[in-house]
């Protein structure tokens, strides 16, 4: 049985359109969960967190009412009720999630679609790897930084650099936090993926949710190029959720095998020569 799960966003400005996800509703059979932004229990919140939250009072009315209604109506409600600048949408599925309870589920789309993507949420499929090897973000930015295009600020020395974890903006979610992008007056958007991990199934939810991410920046940003960098094993590729992945992937732009020299190659020269452009 899958688990259904619902986003809570707020929209400050309802002209501009541009959401914050600020919590995520969970289903599991009969068991209902959710969890919002600045909660340290679910009567208590962290004042700090809201301190430069404009009308924060309002938030804690909205997270009120959806923790008050959760147990009494089907969670449908509640999109029923959304108004204007606090609303509940329809998320999705969710079915790599063994025996975990609806908490473990929840606490796992919580930090993906609220706390600040996969970084985050796939930080404990790490001690599942081997902990000698570079990830192969940090192996992509490792080499990017030779080239002396790489920053998370103004100070690369190129008119165009490539910048790591910058928020981009899409027509549905707000932030957006890319591996790797480039501006040069067309946005170059990147993701890694690594497929050798043993969690195939939640990096076939990865590679899902990158395609919608691409989808959603491509919304906002017309002619927006998406790339997916990926590690795979041949052996990998037999299995059913990596091919599915790859699959969903191929069909928003190019793919690069890191281990294959060519495919490196060719896409650090492609990101140099569109770094130093005039």
């Amino acid at each position: 049985m899958p688990a259904r799960y619902w986003i809570c966003q707020h929209v400050p400005d309802v002209f501009r359109n541009e959401p914050r996800n600020v919590g995520v509703i969970v289903q599991l059979g009969n068991e209902k969960a959710g969890r919002f932004f600045a909660e340290i229990s679910p009567e208590q919140m962290d004042g700090r967190k809201l301190s430069k939250w404009v009308h924060s009072d309002v938030y804690r009315q909205w997270v009120a009412y959806w923790r008050r209604e959760l147990p009494r109506q089907a969670v449908e409600s509640l999109i029923a009720t959304s108004a204007s600048n606090y609303r509940v949408i329809e998320g999705g599925e969710v079915t790599d999630f063994g025996s975990d309870s609806v908490d473990s589920v929840l606490g796992y789309l919580y930090g993906l679609l609220v706390e600040g993507g996969f970084a985050e949420v796939i930080e404990e499929d790490k001690d599942l790897s081997d902990k000698t090897s570079l990830s192969l973000e940090e192996d992509v930015a490792t080499e990017l930084s030779k080239l002396r295009i790489l920053t998370r600020d103004d100070s690369a020395p190129v008119r165009h650099p490539v910048r790591r974890n910058q928020t981009i903006s899409g027509r549905h979610i707000a932030q957006h936090r890319p591996a790797f992008s480039q501006n040069n007056g067309t946005l170059y958007v990147v993701e890694s993926i690594d497929f050798t991990s043993p969690q195939k199934k939640r990096v076939r939810d990865k590679a899902g949710w990158s395609v919608y991410m691409f989808r959603d920046i491509r919304e906002e940003h017309e002619g927006a190029v998406a790339m997916t960098i990926v590690r795979i094993k041949d052996e990998d590729r037999n299995n059913d959720d990596i091919s599915s992945g790859l699959l969903c992937l191929e069909s928003e732009g190019p793919i690069i095998d890191w281990s294959k020299e060519k495919e490196r190659k060719a896409f650090l020269l492609e990101r140099e020569l569109i770094a130093n452009q005039l």
